[in-house]
């Protein structure tokens, strides 16, 4: 038996200007000038923050650059995502490893400071959506720099506004030879 395409109406408009959603709101379905459905598939979005790092020997277990704020992780406030990719360059080309510590909020009660321990606060526990593991550098040229990359599938959704927060700790003990020598990628697939 061949199979049957049943037309389905989905009464979409033709909008020759185009047209955006602003702050999650809904517009109609979008046609093309031939009646066809206009679909678009996931968008990600890529939010890079630059860690200031003491030009000096970090210990295991240090923080690396303090408090790591994503901004604009998310279209909307309050909104949620999957964290499909993490991607940290170090321009130092150090070969260490180093968890990665997400939160939907600012771990206000855990003390962060660049290339000192960290604890964090059990007050800061229910705000940890994920640690991402970056290990397995991929050092360039003459090893002047590396490029650590997780694609951890971590789900979350933020209690409010549209920042991420993070914590970078090293598990080794790097030598950075810039205060910039390290920033982070998040790439994110938002709801």
């Amino acid at each position: 038996m061949a199979d049957v395409l049943n037309p389905v109406s989905s009464h979409a408009q033709f909008n020759a200007s185009g047209v955006s959603a602003t702050d999650g709101k809904l517009v109609a379905l979008q046609a093309d000038s031939a009646g066809n459905l206009i679909t678009r598939g996931p968008i990600s979005i890529r939010v890079t923050s630059t860690q200031t790092v003491t030009a000096a020997a970090y210990s295991s277990g240090n923080c690396v650059g303090g408090l790591i704020t994503f901004s604009n992780a998310v279209r909307v406030a309050a909104q949620g995502g999957v964290i499909s990719g993490v991607t940290l360059r170090d321009k130092a080309g150090q070969n260490v490893s180093y968890d990665l510590f997400l939160f939907d909020a600012n771990p206000t009660s855990t003390t962060v400071t660049d290339k000192t321990a960290v604890a964090i606060n059990t007050a800061d526990l229910a705000k940890v959506i994920g640690v991402v593991s970056l290990t397995g550098v991929v050092l360039g040229a003459a090893s002047t720099m590396g490029v650590l990359t997780n694609a951890p599938s971590l789900g979350f959704k933020l209690g409010s506004g549209t920042t991420m927060y993070g914590i970078l700790v090293t598990r080794g003990a790097p030598t950075y030879a810039s205060t910039s020598d390290v920033s982070i990628d998040l790439v994110i697939l938002p709801d």
